[in-house]
């Protein structure tokens, strides 16, 4: 990997491909300059610097962190595993796994580990022993011992002598994958979420680091329940939806993809894709990413509807509650919408000028060199953006323009807000820690 890279390896997933390639060198393999990690998220080719046989039953091997556009300081460290087998006596696991030299040691409660243990993390541990169990001679054991000789130098600059963590760095990783944060955008992101929180007066806001971070803020909010709008209001259904999907993703994201290459929206591409008899409406569908998180994160969060009882595209219905595409046609026409706002959102709402709104959309378009950047701004969409944008007068005629089945009034809507915040891929990356 180059510093162009955005994304690395973990110190855990190197810490596992040594593992494999020190047994793959003791089961007889030489010259071994590659393995394959099975990681949580996919399977990584991983480069192996160095494996040496000690024994007939031990062996090590060397491998280091490649620069990923990140300023982490366990880039370039040597990590080494050495494997040595044993006769099994007992019952227990067939993989023992331990520190050596640079590896720190808990000192302190309330981590993952136990105080008194190597800090070699949860999801590291449990890479190790699934990639190696299956390999391991029957009747022995694997003890795995994983050292970084630089370990407790660059053990300083990190936080662990503040955490209890002495003598050497951690071994880590939630998904086997390590993500580069650019500060600007990491500091660019939270403050556009914090203009939109303040904007929506919202007094309390909870910043997390990452996936560790979004379980402990959601475990000690003691969230245990969620509450959407739905059009169908079966929340059994929406959870066999979310299932099905998850238990049949690769399968499930090709087929979706195929019936959109073949002209069908998102949502009948969807159904078809599952082959289910199910009306893929908007609040529905956003009701089923909320579940699928649920059940991918295993939160504890019990998700429940509220029947949605207006039409979307309604735009002349004055009952008590309206679409958000009614509020916006009453604004546009200087119809009171005081009758279906609180206070606080009527005065937010009425403080919008589409006019300045599509002018900003409209410069940002037409003197932006790539497009592409900016998230959700896919497969060509940007030529037809800069082929539209002169040829429209407002928003809505811009949208309609651009409107096909796969990009549907919703996406584009969302895709021109990123544009007009600068938004880009990247930065969306960056977020998801």
């Amino acid at each position: 990997m180059t510093n162009d890279n955005y994304t690395g390896i973990t110190t855990g997933t190197i810490a596992t491909a040594c593992s494999l390639a020190a047994l793959d060198t003791i089961l007889g393999t030489s010259d071994i300059a590659c393995v394959e990690v099975e990681t949580p998220k996919n399977t990584l080719d991983i480069l192996i610097d160095k494996c040496e046989s000690i024994s007939d039953e031990s062996a090590c091997a060397v491998a280091h962190k490649n620069p990923y556009n990140d300023p982490d300081v366990t880039v370039g460290l040597d990590i080494v595993s050495t494997v040595e087998l044993f006769d099994k006596t007992d019952e227990t696991s067939n993989v023992i796994i331990t520190g050596g030299e640079g590896v720190g040691l808990i000192t302190k409660p309330g981590l993952q580990i136990p105080v008194g243990d190597y800090a070699i993390n949860p999801i590291p541990r449990q890479m190790i022993i699934k990639n190696l169990s299956s390999k391991i001679p029957e009747g022995k054991v694997a003890k795995v011992t994983i050292s970084i000789p630089e370990g407790k130098n660059i053990a300083k600059k990190t936080m662990n002598p503040k955490l209890g963590i002495i003598d050497g760095i951690s071994i880590l990783g939630t998904t086997g994958i390590a993500r580069s944060m650019s500060s600007d955008a990491y500091k660019n992101s939270i403050v556009k979420q914090i203009d939109v929180a303040i904007a929506s007066n919202i007094d309390n806001l909870v910043f997390v680091p990452g996936n560790i971070g979004e379980k402990l803020a959601l475990n000690k909010l003691n969230v245990k329940k969620i509450i959407f709008g739905s059009e169908s209001n079966n929340i059994q259904n929406i959870k066999d939806i979310a299932l099905l999907q998850l238990n049949n993703k690769e399968e499930f994201d090709q087929n979706v993809k195929f019936y959109l290459s073949n002209g069908e929206n998102y949502p009948t591409a969807m159904a078809k894709a599952l082959n289910v008899e199910f009306e893929f409406k908007p609040n529905d569908l956003l009701g089923i990413s909320y579940v699928k998180r649920i059940m991918e994160k295993k939160y504890k969060i019990e998700p429940l509807t509220i029947k949605r009882t207006n039409d979307y595209l309604d735009i002349s219905n004055n009952d008590f509650i309206v679409s958000a595409s009614n509020i916006r046609e009453k604004l546009r026409n200087n119809i009171d919408i005081s009758p279906y706002l609180p206070k606080k959102s009527q005065n937010l709402l009425e403080r919008i000028d589409e006019k300045l709104f599509f002018n900003l959309i409209k410069y940002k378009i037409i003197t932006e060199h790539d497009l592409s950047i900016y998230l959700d701004v896919d497969e060509g969409i940007e030529n037809r953006l800069k082929k539209s944008i002169n040829e429209a007068n407002n928003i809505q005629e811009l949208i309609k323009k651009i409107k096909t089945k796969r990009y549907t009034y919703n996406k584009i809507s969302r895709m021109l807000i990123h544009i007009l915040i600068g938004l880009t891929k990247e930065d969306n990356k960056n977020m998801e820690l």
